[in-house]
């Protein structure tokens, strides 16, 4: 007597990776995202070593060739780096959009709040200097500026602010339960693919953020003293 028996399963074979571009490799995201923060904190930097500059002259200067006679001239900061130094951070912007793909402290995020957030407190200083009621006014309105962008973001998510929202793998990070999209996302908060942020997640967003940022300042710093003394 013969009886049926059915077939062992085969044992299903795990699905393939997804091929993954080299634009979108963990690498490329890491160095873009190095070295936008690098590039944007050298041009920031430089920028406000030119706007103290032009308040070191009374707030107002010019330069160049004109028929008009030049009342206060500019210094060689405003003249050296001003022409140029904002279209770099626009482009350090454009990178970490484009190629760093949302990983740690996100330029998008960062820049409008670290560029009205600073100028508002040099206004503010000049005005406790003396400078008068425009300080002030200034001052304030720059940083409510700066600040509505920030709360509207950090209401969102904490964690996305300060860590991003996807690994240098490009997963998703799992978030807390009242994560909102916001600019900086805009996918919904914890598919069911989301992961849970690591140690070397952290790493990545603070380190990768700290020392280019400082790399930048540090170099502006020196470039600033070497014009000085040329």
């Amino acid at each position: 007597m013969t009886f049926y028996t059915s077939p062992t399963p085969a044992a299903p074979e795990p699905a393939a990776p997804k091929p993954v571009s080299f634009v979108n490799s963990p690498l490329v995201k890491l160095i873009t995202y190095l070295f936008s923060w690098f590039l944007f904190s050298l041009s920031f930097v430089l920028f406000l070593y030119s706007v103290y500059s032009v308040m070191s002259v009374g707030g107002a200067c010019a330069s160049g060739n004109t028929a008009y006679t030049i009342a206060v001239q500019c210094p060689e900061d405003a003249t050296a780096f001003i022409p140029w130094v904002v279209f770099t951070a626009l482009i350090a912007v454009g990178i970490a959009v484009a190629l760093a793909n949302g990983i740690g402290f996100q330029l998008r995020v960062w820049a409008w709040p670290i560029l009205f957030g600073l100028l508002g407190g040099f206004f503010l200083l000049a005005f406790f200097s003396g400078a008068g009621a425009v300080g002030l006014i200034l001052g304030i309105v720059f940083i409510i500026m700066a600040l509505v962008p920030l709360v509207i973001e950090l209401r969102g998510s904490v964690q996305r602010v300060f860590l991003g929202s996807f690994n240098i793998f490009g997963q998703q990070f799992r978030e807390g339960p009242k994560a909102q999209p916001t600019f900086s996302s805009r996918k919904m908060p914890n598919p069911p693919d989301a992961v849970s942020p690591k140690i070397g997640d952290w790493a990545v967003a603070l380190l990768g953020f700290a020392l280019p940022a400082y790399g930048g300042f540090v170099l502006a710093g020196y470039w600033v003293t070497h014009l000085h003394g040329a």
